[in-house]
């Protein structure tokens, strides 16, 4: 059995239009993503004022969806920083998680 794996610097999300169409592109042709540099948020910010997706692992699992999804975060910092939620600017104190990313092809039986 042969498997195709992608891995990429997300850079945070910071150019995420390119980056969902890519992923979409690829998630017929990959059976595991490995994602460097994602964030993840218990906050419903969606972007922080230095242009992170400050919720991406949670994009990524909705685009995703015949994959699992794993995230191990490297660093947890408390930030306050403007955000937008649904297209209204609000500054907001939160958790943001930044760390690696997989997504497994749930097809994939693993040991």
């Amino acid at each position: 059995m042969e498997l195709a794996i992608l891995s990429l610097n997300v850079w945070e999300g910071r150019r995420y239009e390119g980056l969902s169409a890519y992923v979409s592109e690829q998630s017929d042709k990959v059976d595991i993503f490995c994602f460097q540099e994602v964030c993840d948020t218990d906050s419903s910010v969606t972007t922080d004022r230095a242009g992170r997706r400050v919720n991406l692992y949670q994009e990524l699992l909705r685009l995703l969806v015949d994959f699992e999804g794993y995230f191990a975060p490297a660093w947890q910092p408390v930030s306050t920083v403007d955000g937008i939620v649904d297209g209204i600017s609000e500054q907001s104190t939160f958790v943001v998680k930044s760390g690696l990313a997989m997504f497994i092809r749930r097809t994939i039986v693993l040991l």
